[in-house]
């Protein structure tokens, strides 16, 4: 994905985890947990890394669709 002219990549890391992560270059910038039925999700960025805030945000929720459609496929 592509935010303010800087390509991105969102990719699964865990099912078993429920986490997604955000990588720039094959670097991990952030990863994004979703854990319960609220789907809480837990963002812990990278030492020295400053990802943009509404990219952030972008990323939980996209890590909440992710982690609710792979549930629903599921059962």
């Amino acid at each position: 994905m592509t935010w303010d002219a800087v390509e991105y990549e969102l990719a699964s890391k865990s099912a078993m985890k429920g986490s997604v992560t955000l990588d720039r270059h094959g670097e991990e910038l952030a990863e994004f947990v979703v854990r319960g039925f609220k789907n809480e999700v837990t963002i812990t960025v990278a030492d020295g890394v400053a990802p943009p805030a509404g990219l952030l945000l972008f990323c939980a929720w996209i890590a909440q669709v992710k982690i609710r459609d792979r549930a629903a496929a599921a059962s």
